[in-house]
C-alpha cells in the first residue's frame, strides 16, 4: 500500500521518508556534568583531550589581555573571562586619561567608558586595568583577545542530570 504516511502512523516503506522527529538521543559528554535543560557546547578548538565536534557541558572560552608596546605608563590588564555573549576577537581598550578608558569590540561598535581599580564588564567580557608605578596616559592601549573554544548549540539541551561511567548523556 503506498497511501502509507506518517500522518498516518506507519511510514511509506516504498520510498525513503523524509521527515526528522524531534527526539532524544545518547551522546558521549566529554567534559563537565550535565544539567537537565542545560546548554550543550560543541568543541570547535582542538587541545590535549579534546576533539573538535566534542559535546560538553561547560562552556570554554579562553582569554588574554595584553599592554600594547610603547605605553607611556606601566599599567596592567588582568582578571579576565567571558561568557558566551562574547564576540571573538580582539577588543581595543585605549585610555583616555590616566585613570579612564574607552573600549571598543571586535565588531568596532564603542562599549561603556570604564576606570582602572574596578572590574570593568561589558558585552560579555571583564577585566580590570590596574595602575602601575608609571602613571598611564591618554593613547595608551591594550588589548583582550577573546577565543571561544566550544559554542553552544541552538535548540539543543541536556535530557538529564549527570552522565553515566562511559560518560553517556541524553540529549534533546
Amino acid at each position: 500500500d503506498t497511501a502509507q504516511t506518517f500522518a498516518g502512523g506507519t511510514p511509506n516503506t516504498d520510498s525513503v521518508q523524509g521527515i526528522v522527529v524531534e527526539g532524544y538521543v545518547n551522546v558521549v559528554c566529554t567534559i563537565g556534568t550535565p544539567a537537565r535543560n542545560g546548554v550543550v557546547h560543541m568543541r570547535v578548538v582542538a587541545d590535549t583531550g579534546k576533539a573538535i565536534g566534542d559535546l560538553e557541558a561547560t562552556s570554554d572560552i579562553a582569554t588574554t589581555g595584553a599592554a600594547v608596546a610603547g605605553n607611556a605608563g606601566n599599567g596592567t590588564i588582568g582578571t579576565l573571562s567571558a561568557t558566551q555573549s562574547a564576540q571573538e576577537g580582539v577588543y581595543s581598550v585605549t585610555m583616555t586619561a590616566a585613570t579612564a578608558f574607552q573600549v571598543v569590540a571586535p565588531d568596532g561598535t564603542q562599549l561603556k567608558a570604564g576606570a582602572t581599580g574596578a572590574a570593568y564588564t561589558a558585552d560579555g567580557v571583564t577585566f580590570t586595568i590596574t595602575v602601575g608605578s608609571t602613571p598611564m596616559a591618554a593613547g595608551d592601549k591594550f588589548t583582550v583577545t577573546v577565543t571561544k573554544n566550544n559554542v553552544a548549540l541552538t535548540g539543543v539541551t541536556w535530557a538529564i542530570d549527570g552522565k553515566d561511567s562511559s560518560n553517556i548523556a541524553e540529549i534533546r
